[in-house]
């Protein structure tokens, strides 16, 4: 019911429950998409970001090492953290008072699989 309610807010016709749940799906799919992109890129505009990851695809780093690299407030480098990891592009794992980050990298490969498809339509 819920689906179909929806589905209409968007302006569709749902000739049956499932198809309209598959579209509503569907639907839900390119928005999660979207927004999955619209945090990458903008956690990939900022220079320190992106140096970030850099330092994080050679190893792990504790957040105190991560901030040595730069002349900047340790709340400026939390900001930085916190974007990449909403994005989804770190992970972080506390080791006592320390909190590691890694480098994830799941995020790029969907976003890359989705621009390359995306690609492939156009032609």
């Amino acid at each position: 019911m819920e689906a179909r309610i929806f589905a209409n807010q968007l302006g569709a016709v749902a000739p049956t429950e499932k198809a309209t749940s598959k579209k509503v799906l569907d639907g839900l799919d390119k928005c999660l998409i979207i927004y999955s992109l619209n945090l990458l890129f903008k956690a990939l505009r900022d220079p320190t970001r992106r140096r970030i990851l850099e330092m994080l695809k050679e190893r792990d780093l504790t957040a105190g090492q991560i901030a040595e690299a730069f002349s900047m407030t340790a709340p400026s480098i939390s900001y930085h953290l916190d974007l990449l990891k909403h994005a989804q592009l770190v992970s972080s794992r506390k080791n006592g008072q320390f909190v590691t980050y890694s480098l994830e990298t799941t995020v790029l490969d969907d976003s890359l699989g989705w621009i390359l498809d995306l690609m492939k339509k156009r032609k």
